[in-house]
């Protein structure tokens, strides 16, 4: 778990995985195995508007071209 105030970084080679990790922690994709739960609410639970909601409000993106 990534507390307040603490970092995280995401490494790998091309082609791994990191940006389909993010897109699914972002909520901007699902998973098909597992769970994917930030703040304590599990996107599997919610419906597609609850989740662009929660996308809306709670998620931040920089993307990079």
């Amino acid at each position: 778990f990534i507390k307040a105030g603490e970092f995280a970084v995401l490494a790998g080679p091309s082609g791994s995985g990191k940006t389909t990790v993010l897109n699914i922690i972002g909520a901007l994709d699902t998973a098909t195995e597992g769970a994917v739960a930030v703040d304590s609410v599990d996107f599997n639970e919610m419906k597609p508007k609850q989740l662009a909601d929660f996308r809306l409000r709670r998620i931040g993106f920089i993307f990079q071209s």
